[in-house]
Formats: structure tokens, C-alpha cells, sequence
């Protein structure tokens, strides 16, 4: 690939070698990656606890819900509860836990038992007809 010499036609114009596109498109497709980088940093900041020892391991959550680390893990690696990860690790702050537990209200709330079905185990059944 060949550069524009200077004082020729094509000395006020460059194109980044990835895409091709001149300074004009690059420029805004970079400002705008800015813009995009900016807005997700200041997202981590605000969700990011002051210190360290705020978080909770799934270990540690799972003693207070009385449930498995692993399903921890696997309801936050699916998105379905608050968290945070460090690397490959996953933990937990107050706001994430009061988050959980008025997840866990409401769902209790919604799972009331409806006509024709009763409870057993903590689960519903459809009754024979």
C-alpha cells in the first residue's frame, strides 16, 4: 500500500488501512466508540461498591438463602440475578441481595395457588379431573 507523498493531490486525505473509510468517517466512528466506552465505564463506577469487602461470594450468599454457591452462579450467569464479576468470579453487594430478596417476595407473591391446582411440596400440580 502506497502513502499520498506530500504536496500531492491526496496529501489531505487518509484512510485507515482496517476499513478503508476516510478521516471524516473514522473520526466520527471513533468519537462515537468514545462516547460508547464513556457511557459503560461510568455504568461499572456507579454499580461498583466503594470497597472490596462489601462483596459477597456465592459461597458466603448461599449460606444466608440457605441455597447452592452453583445455582448461585448459574441464575447470575444467566442473567436472572444481580452481580458482579471479577475475572471469572462472581459476587455480590447489599444492593444485589436486597435486589434478590424483593425478586424472591414478588415471585412468591405471584406463585399463589390458582383454580384447580393445589399445593404439594411447594410446588403446583394440576388435579385430576
Amino acid at each position: 500500500m502506497s502513502t499520498p507523498k506530500e504536496g500531492s493531490a491526496d496529501s489531505d486525505t487518509c484512510t485507515c488501512p482496517s476499513t478503508g473509510k476516510g478521516d471524516e468517517s473514522t473520526s466520527y466512528e471513533l468519537v462515537n466508540s468514545v462516547d460508547e466506552l464513556a457511557k459503560a465505564v461510568r455504568a461499572l463506577v456507579a454499580r461498583s461498591p466503594v470497597l472490596a469487602e462489601e462483596l459477597l461470594t456465592a459461597d458466603q450468599v448461599g449460606d444466608l438463602f440457605h441455597m447452592s454457591p452453583r445455582t448461585l452462579r448459574d441464575l447470575a450467569a444467566c442473567g436472572q440475578i444481580p452481580h458482579r464479576r471479577i475475572g471469572k468470579h462472581y459476587r455480590f453487594s447489599r444492593d444485589d441481595i436486597a435486589a434478590i430478596i424483593q425478586f424472591a417476595e414478588q415471585a412468591q407473591r405471584s406463585a399463589s395457588p390458582r383454580a384447580g391446582m393445589t399445593r404439594k411440596g411447594g410446588l403446583s400440580w394440576r388435579t385430576a379431573s
